[in-house]
């Protein structure tokens, strides 16, 4: 009886065994069909029918899952966007009371006291290395430009003229800084710093009436981006020596001469790429705080030369194109004072004499400003202490008038 049992329990196990393996091979044959099932088209359509159900339910559970992380990471986008206007109205109460300050008489003062010895220190330096060591300038133009440019970025902000600092001025001075430290060894890069500075930058010195003011930031500022790369350029090329040029700047020593030709070629380029920046990012991407009343220097020439000449012929035309006709008239004016940049190269006596003909330009516009602006200041001074006297004088006379009136009875 045992034994049966033990026989009959053995087959079970072995026909469950069998089930079990008859059961795993219909699934393998549910989930890896073969080939004739391919051929059927309604087992093709239910497959078809599966996935599209399973791809939209892992699309769903993706979307929810996103939608769900998006909740979680909303109050801390609130967090963050609440922290970040904090910041942005600590740091403007901060500007604020900076700028009110700055315009505190006692500071003012101060200002005005920096800006002077700021200026002096600048011109006693730069003549003191132009005479002893000219091949040095280079180090402080550096030093001065990461000086003067960090404050005329930071007052021009605070007076909304910010926009003023994307004229090409600027890119003439970062090209000239590129030269120097990036590309020493490039000649094209030279001859479009040679070109810029003598041209553009220089001639900007008398277009734009840069003076010698000393206690006045602004003034030094701007003749220092004008003026200082043409004479550093001058002091590389006409009073250094070609030993140090062979080793710090090999691109000036390898070049006999410049031609208008090259110095046209890279100077358009540069311009045209620096005008397709301007337009978009400032005259088309800041077009609404121009219409507010943000100046630019298109503004600021369509505003100074209305009167003139060309300011006339320019209203002429439909307002649309005034854009255009001024970059014209900067690009020909451009052209215009590169043109003689060969010679400044080629001759040192006439790059000195074209130098200083921009400083002495800078030097009678400050002379100007000290007597017009002073001068008025002087005189409104003595008509104020011209009226205070009459003033003091009117009572005595009232106050004598009785008495004067006793005398006679």
């Amino acid at each position: 009886m045992p034994e049966s049992v033990s026989e009959s329990s053995g087959n079970d196990a072995l026909l469950s065994d069998n089930a079990s393996i008859f059961e795993e091979s219909s699934q393998v044959d549910e989930e890896y069909p073969f080939v004739t099932d391919f051929l059927d088209i309604s087992y093709l359509a239910g497959r078809v029918a599966v996935l599209q159900k399973k791809y939209k339910e892992k699309a769903f559970e993706i979307k929810r899952n996103v939608i769900r992380q998006k909740q979680r990471l909303e109050p801390l986008k609130n967090h963050f966007n609440r922290e970040t206007d904090r910041f942005k109205r600590k740091y403007n109460d901060s500007i604020d009371k900076l700028q009110d300050k700055w315009k505190s008489g006692r500071v003012v003062r101060f200002r005005d006291k920096v800006s002077f010895a700021l200026g002096v220190g600048t011109i006693v330096l730069t003549a003191l290395l132009v005479g002893m060591s000219p091949e040095r300038l280079y180090i402080l133009y550096t030093l001065l430009l990461f000086i003067f440019l960090p404050l005329r970025l930071f007052s021009y902000r605070k007076k909304g003229y910010q926009y003023f600092v994307a004229d090409f001025c600027y890119w003439g001075n970062f090209f000239l800084a590129f030269y120097i430290w990036m590309f020493p060894n490039s000649e094209r890069m030279f001859i479009l710093c040679y070109a810029i500075s003598y041209g553009t930058l220089a001639w900007s010195v008398v277009a734009w009436k840069n003076s010698l003011v000393f206690h006045s930031l602004d003034k030094i500022t701007s003749l220092f981006i004008h003026f200082f790369p043409p004479l550093l350029l001058h002091c590389l090329v006409h009073l250094s020596s070609k030993e140090f040029l062979k080793q710090r700047f090999p691109s000036i020593v390898n070049l006999d001469h410049i031609s208008i030709k090259s110095s046209f070629k890279l100077a358009t380029i540069s311009y045209a790429i620096w005008q397709i920046w301007y337009y978009f990012f400032i005259q088309v991407g800041k077009r609404d705080e121009i219409a507010a009343g943000k100046p630019t220097s298109f503004t600021w020439l369509k505003k100074a030369y209305a009167n003139t000449g060309i300011g006339i012929a320019v209203s002429y035309l439909p307002e649309s194109f005034h854009p255009f006709a001024f970059m014209l008239i900067q690009y020909l004016y451009s052209v215009i004072t590169i043109a003689p940049c060969a010679i400044w190269f080629r001759s040192r006596l006439y790059s000195t004499l074209f130098i200083t003909f921009i400083f002495s330009s800078s030097v009678w516009n400050g002379a100007s400003y000290y007597v017009d602006v002073f001068g008025r200041k002087f005189q409104k001074e003595l008509e104020a202490l011209r009226q205070e006297l009459l003033e003091d004088e009117k009572p005595t006379a009232t106050a004598s008038s009785p008495e004067l009136s006793t005398n006679n009875e």
